[in-house]
């Protein structure tokens, strides 16, 4: 599989540092809920900006971390392909889809105002690719060293809180739901995103349902777990344009 970087930004590539790379680390062995972890580094680093550079500034700290998750992505992708081979192609599709689809959204970012949304674009990229390397490291996640994928995909979604009467299913179910009414919201406050929303929704139907096949899981959760994260993620950025173009 080739490179990442080169398919998603003509920004320049950051040198990755080890204490990016040490500071990702930490947060993700620390926290429960790791996907709070992107933006650890960007975000101290955008603070720090200002001066007539403060825009360009702020991308470069977005390229810096995203560079970080894009080589944790690259490393976990390659596991799992070796590890799963008959998952290559549907692995491969879905990951084709996701890049045309960060492709025609982040963009939009610096076509509002790169000004209005801090890293602009490349803030918006370093959200989706960090969120897909968490998904894909969970992907990777064995019964025999660390758990398994669908504990890790829960964990990372935030576990459900199971409603009087609901089992795991159900709950699951319910919290994908709120996840797609949130994301029609955001999507109805936005302009010209019917490709990369088709994109994005097909790369989420090839690649959560693989959760079912390489971990079903004593709850059977993982799949829509995989998709309410994903379904969540989404809509907050969505929801980031839909303010920037409010404001412009």
């Amino acid at each position: 599989m080739s490179t990442l970087l080169p398919c998603i930004s003509t920004h320049a590539a950051a040198q990755i540092s080890s204490a990016d790379r040490g500071a990702i680390t930490q947060c993700l062995n620390a926290s429960h809920t790791k996907n709070h972890c992107v933006g650890i580094v960007a975000d101290a680093c955008i603070k720090a900006t200002s001066g007539d550079s403060q825009v360009e500034d702020a991308k470069a700290c977005a390229v810096r971390e995203r560079n970080v998750w894009a080589e944790r992505l690259q490393a976990s992708l390659t596991i799992v392909n070796d590890r799963f081979p008959a998952l290559r192609p549907a692995m491969a599709d879905a990951q084709a889809n996701w890049l045309k689809s960060v492709g025609g959204l982040c963009p939009q970012f610096d076509d509002i105002d790169p000004g209005m949304y801090e890293g602009g674009g490349e803030y918006c990229r370093l959200q989706e690719v960090g969120r897909r390397a968490l998904i894909i490291e969970c992907m990777r996640s064995s019964r025999d060293t660390s758990g398994s994928a669908e504990t890790c995909i829960d964990s990372l979604a935030g576990h459900c809180e199971l409603a009087k009467g609901e089992d795991e299913k159900v709950c699951a179910a319910r919290e994908l739901a709120d996840s797609k009414r949130r994301l029609q919201v955001a999507v109805r406050k936005t302009r010209d995103l019917g490709g990369p929303q088709s994109y994005w929704l097909t790369s989420r139907e090839t690649l959560c349902p693989l959760f079912a096949v390489i971990d079903p899981g004593a709850d059977r959760v993982g799949s829509n777990r995989c998709r309410r994260l994903e379904t969540s993620g989404r809509a907050h950025v969505l929801e980031r344009l839909a303010e920037a173009a409010e404001e412009h």
